[in-house]
């Protein structure tokens, strides 16, 4: 009798072959994860250095990411924390920790360029509650971020380094000469103005950019202000407080974001800076639902319109 070679599989026979053509999914990493990737910080911290290209800030994020990523060189003990406060109110910016980071960078950067001694340095620092030692870790951490940004093609080396800012000297009207005393009084106060005005517009246009690639990584810690003023509504329905050593504890705007959120005896943000609600949209519209309501026909428009309402991790 001949024997027939049956083709019916066995339950071991599938598994021979499920072992032998395993469906093997396929994770790759995109281009800005690659980029990511071969930064050696935090991939939060990553994103932002990356984002500071597209928003023409690298010098100033290289100094905020270096400096976000060692411990805070500023020291609080506790038998001098009065004294210590007032020290790093020299350095503090009203509507961004961050920025006080620059300002710390920016001071030291002068005393150096002053031909300070080493101990000279350290006297500076102590005089301002300053880590001389974590000074020098963030300045090491800065040049080598600065130099894998360089390598990356991420910024040149003249775009890389900042130096702190030459501020304007206030420059009298020509016209001032020809005037009475009167007419030169006022004239002076409208230079001062103008003066002022300058100052500001530039330092706003940079705040926006500074603060819209430090959104990009620190998305997840956004707060919106609860209606009775004392917290903070976050991501998913959770609330948080401003820390009570930050500078903007007391002014506490509509919507921030942190660097981190830390849990003690409550939820607290730390190094936060007020941001504007449409940054997250224009930043981060992967991240962002849309609701649409009230469909109603607009007369003047002669179309259909409808409200839109934007949610990010349900803040509205």
């Amino acid at each position: 009798m001949q024997n027939m070679k049956s083709n019916i599989k066995t339950p071991s026979d599938s598994l021979s072959d499920g072992l032998k053509t395993p469906s093997k999914p396929r994770y790759r990493l995109t281009k800005l994860g690659e980029q990511m990737a071969r930064l050696p910080i935090d991939p939060k911290i990553a994103r932002i250095l990356l984002a500071a290209k597209k928003h023409d800030c690298m010098a100033e994020i290289l100094v905020i990411a270096s400096a976000l990523s060692i411990q805070d060189p500023r020291e609080r003990p506790l038998e001098a924390r009065e004294a210590a406060a007032k020290a790093h109110e020299r350095f503090t910016d009203k509507q961004s920790d961050f920025l006080a980071y620059l300002n710390i960078w920016d001071s030291f950067q002068r005393e150096r360029d002053k031909g300070l001694s080493n101990k000279q340095l350290v006297q500076w620092c102590h005089q301002y509650f300053l880590s001389h030692l974590r000074m020098r870790e963030w300045r090491e951490l800065h040049r080598q971020l600065a130099e894998i940004a360089i390598e990356m093609g991420l910024t040149s080396k003249e775009q890389a380094f900042r130096r702190p800012p030459v501020q304007e000297q206030l420059r009298p009207s020509e016209q001032a000469g020809d005037q009475d005393l009167s007419a030169k009084l006022k004239q002076k106060q409208l230079d001062k103005k103008q003066h002022r005005a300058q100052i500001r517009a530039a330092k706003e246009a940079g705040y926006e950019q500074i603060h819209r690639a430090l959104l990009t990584g620190l998305i997840a810690n956004v707060g919106m202000k609860s209606p009775d003023g004392h917290d903070y509504t976050g991501a998913r329905g959770s609330h948080f407080h401003l820390f009570p050593a930050s500078a903007l504890f007391k002014s506490k705007p509509k919507w921030v974001m942190a660097a981190e959120l830390t849990e003690t005896t409550r939820l607290y943000a730390r190094d936060v800076a007020a941001i504007q609600p449409e940054w997250i949209e224009q930043e981060a519209p992967h991240l962002v639902k849309y609701h649409y309501f009230e469909p109603h026909w607009e007369q003047k428009r002669g179309e259909v319109v409808a409200s839109e309402r934007v949610t990010l991790y349900g803040l509205t």
